[in-house]
């Protein structure tokens, strides 16, 4: 069946235990897209593959059988934090596991207008924003982390694309003062 044949919504949103476990065949190709854009981010040695990344991110989501799934955008941007949380949690682990310098050793998952950008001061930083501007932080976790662009992530978010692009460029100026060194 094709994501567009079924009520994913409606299939979240159900009271009875598993729903995301019926719903995860037909959300798997767009976990997979996010998951991928994660990745391409990651260093070249990275060790977990798209599909791993799916798979941990479908066991944590799997869990959330409690979550009051409002909308494809709400299990979308759900999923893409727990992408994120997971990629930080294994990221942590590295560092306190090599006893390195963290600056010999900071884990770079982009460049914001040429700026590296560390997921450990990335994550601090969007903690920061989503508690000052939610919009702006809800388009970088789907801009920079789930590499959607900007007319998928509109009717997410119930703006234009070019609303949205206008959000990215203040998220972008935001974060570069906040990542400056």
């Amino acid at each position: 069946m094709d994501y567009d044949e079924i009520d994913i919504t409606g299939l979240l949103s159900s009271t009875e235990p598993g729903a995301v476990d019926r719903a995860f065949p037909h959300i798997y190709g767009e976990l997979a897209k996010v998951a991928s854009a994660y990745l391409a981010r990651e260093r070249d040695d990275h060790p977990l593959q798209t599909r791993d990344l799916v798979h941990e991110t479908y066991m944590r989501l799997r869990n959330k059988d409690q979550v009051d799934w409002q909308s494809r955008k709400h299990f979308l941007v759900v999923a893409a934090k727990a992408m994120r949380h997971l990629l930080l949690d294994l990221a942590r682990r590295r560092l306190t596991g090599e006893k390195v310098a963290r600056k010999e050793q900071a884990i770079t998952v982009g460049h914001i207008d040429g700026l590296p950008v560390d997921i450990i001061d990335l994550d601090a930083a969007l903690v920061q924003l989503e508690s000052e501007n939610s919009t702006l932080a809800e388009v970088v976790q789907l801009k920079f982390f789930a590499g959607l662009p900007a007319k998928e992530i509109g009717p997410l978010l119930g703006l234009s694309p070019m609303a949205v692009s206008r959000r990215w460029w203040q998220a972008k100026q935001w974060l570069r003062v906040q990542l400056s060194p």
